[in-house]
């Protein structure tokens, strides 16, 4: 393999900032697992609720409504 000298020389172009954003992941699950707020994120919207939850009372209303958005689907 021959190199010319007329040719500029090849560059190697390394893309070091995917290491910042694995340190920031990293830093994130970790206050997550001691159960801090990561540092710059916003409050948590309200969860949802659980299996355990109230449902609204039964009405005809409800039915079809519930009915619709699953006919739409």
């Amino acid at each position: 393999m021959s190199t010319d000298p007329n040719q500029p020389e090849k560059k190697i172009i390394i893309d070091e900032d995917w290491k910042s954003q694995v340190q920031a992941e990293k830093e994130a699950a970790r206050q997550a697992e001691a159960g801090e707020k990561p540092a710059g994120e916003k409050p948590a919207a309200q969860p949802s609720p659980g299996p355990g939850a109230s449902l609204p009372p039964p009405d005809l209303t409800f039915l079809i409504g519930t009915l619709y958005l699953q006919g739409a689907m």
